[in-house]
């Protein structure tokens, strides 16, 4: 007989859906975010108090374990919304690594094109104190090539 009754009781959450794990009926629970439990009406319970009538047992263990599946849905969402926070974060600040690091590779082959500038300019300077050099040895009076008399 009891076990007839826990047949009875099987089928009976068997017959919420044919999926364990099917949503049809919640509409209301997955809008709002709550429940409203039906008591009965000439009974009302204390504040933490739950009224066992008969089959409802079952039933508001299975609500029960709604809201606690709920409250963790929550609290992962919050978690993925965290994350997704930290993720759009850290997305903003590698782009903008990239664009330092672009404009550090456009500085350094900067530095590299100054580079051979300098050589150039310095080799410039090289050829115009030796230019110099020779124009003051040509600017001589005619007196002091003769003689070979050096000036400073």
């Amino acid at each position: 007989m009891a076990e007839a009754e826990r047949n009875e009781i099987d089928l009976g959450f068997q017959g919420l859906g044919a999926n364990p794990l099917d949503l049809e009926g919640l509409e209301q629970l997955l809008e709002f975010g709550h429940v409203d439990l039906v008591e009965n009406a000439t009974t009302q319970p204390a504040l933490g108090e739950t009224v066992a009538t008969e089959g409802s047992g079952p039933v508001s263990s299975e609500i029960k374990l709604i809201l606690e599946l709920l409250g963790q849905i929550e609290s992962i969402n919050e978690l993925v919304m965290e994350t997704g926070y930290k993720l759009h974060k850290a997305h903003d600040r590698m782009i903008d690594l990239e664009f330092q690091l672009k404009q550090q590779e456009k500085m350094a082959q900067r530095i590299v094109e100054l580079e051979a500038e300098v050589s150039r300019i310095t080799e410039m300077e090289t050829w115009l104190d030796a230019v110099i050099t020779e124009n003051d040895r040509l600017k001589r009076p005619l007196w002091k090539k003769v003689f070979g008399i050096k000036t400073k």
